[in-house]
């Protein structure tokens, strides 16, 4: 009896002892600004879909937008070979500005700045350099993966 007692103890604290694990920084991500507590916005995550093009098929987009300020965008132009000449990656910062609800990208096009606009949670519509939102149907990303966390 002594040893099944003993036996279920040492389970018991070696189940304790697995749970902890490493204690999270305390260096907030994105803070509110006011109390510096930690807020995850809705729309962090990985979205893809294929955008407006005027000399293309579309480009096809995915973009990892990360919780401490980074992101990751793959464009292909679909409809023009050789598609390796084609593809394209950048890594950059991103801002939000909540007046506006936009994500803007640090990175331009043509000169002029980048950004989505955050129709909802799975939802971004690129948007003109002013950041009003573009069509729609032909200029929005869908998200394909919740919170990517870096």
């Amino acid at each position: 009896m002594k040893s099944i007692v003993h036996l279920f103890s040492t389970l018991a604290f070696l189940f304790i002892l697995s749970s902890c694990g490493e204690e999270p920084s305390d260096k907030p991500l994105v803070t509110n600004g006011k109390t510096g507590f930690i807020e995850i916005p809705d729309w962090i995550g990985t979205f893809k879909d294929t955008l407006a093009c005027t000399d293309c098929k579309g480009i096809l987009t995915w973009l990892d937008i990360h919780v401490d300020k980074s992101y990751k965008k793959s464009i292909v132009y679909l409809g023009k070979e050789p598609i390796l000449d084609n593809t394209f990656g950048t890594n950059g910062r991103w801002n939000f500005d909540p007046k506006t609800n936009v994500i803007w990208l640090d990175e331009k096009v043509e000169g002029k700045k980048m950004g989505f606009f955050v129709s909802s949670d799975s939802l971004l519509v690129a948007t003109n350099d002013k950041g009003m939102p573009l069509d729609i149907r032909q200029n929005q990303l869908i998200r394909i993966s919740d919170r990517v966390l870096k």
